[in-house]
Parts: structure tokens; sequence; C-alpha cells
């Protein structure tokens, strides 16, 4: 019977030691301390994402209504230059133009400047050419 009450008080002071060795150990601490900061940055990274999506969703809206805005007023110019200049021709009316025209859009396309010539500089090849 003596052996089976100092098995049962080693197996509980085993695990009351392993309790207090988990919890009182300052490493344990330590990695909460660090989890909680983990947790801190996480739910401040998720809310800076949300207010820059919130700030581009907002700059989408205004530049569309920048967009109307343009388009309303070309409109106007187009119906009153019109209006007030009857017998000029479309070619001299600056207004004439539709922003969605194809032709006009052609029309104003900048190509970016080549960066090279037209002539080969035979920099590259394998023989050289003694004159």
């Amino acid at each position: 019977m003596t052996w089976e009450y100092a098995l049962i008080s080693l197996i509980i002071g085993v695990l009351i030691g392993a309790l207090i060795m988990y919890f009182g150990n300052p490493k344990f601490y330590k990695q909460k301390i660090l989890q909680n900061k983990l947790e801190k940055s996480n739910n401040e990274l998720i809310q800076y994402r949300q207010e820059l999506l919130n700030h581009f969703i907002h700059s989408a809206k205004l530049l569309d209504n920048i967009a109307n805005d343009y388009r309303q007023m070309h409109d106007y110019m187009t119906k009153i230059s019109s209006k007030l200049l009857p017998d000029i021709s479309h070619k001299d009316n600056p207004f004439y133009y539709h922003l969605t025209d194809p032709e006009y859009n052609r029309t104003l396309v900048n190509y970016p400047p080549r960066d090279y010539s037209e002539v080969s500089s035979s920099l590259l090849t394998a023989e050289r050419h003694n004159k």
C-alpha cells in the first residue's frame, strides 16, 4: 500500500512540477508577449490595407467624376460653339471632334522615339573588316 501511495504521489508531483516549469518559465511569458505583439501587428496591417483600399476606391470615384464632368463640359462646348458660330466649318471648330472618335484618337498618338538607328553599326559581328 505504501508503494501505491508513493507511486501516486510521485506521479502527482511530476505533473505539478511540469505545470510549474511550464507556466513559471520566463520564456513562456516572452512567448505570450511576442504572440500578442504579432496579433496586434497583424490587426494593424489588416486595418492599413483596408484604409489603403478605401483610399483607392475613393480616388477612383473622384477620377470618374472628373471624367464625367469633362465629358459634360465638352458636350456643352460643342453645342454652344455650333450655336454661336453656325457659319464655321467643322474642321475649324475645335470642339467638333468626339471624345470617343477613333479618327481623332489616331491623330493624337505620339509614338516614343526609337532608340536605335536605321543602319546597323556592325559592333556585334564576329569578323572585323580592316581597311
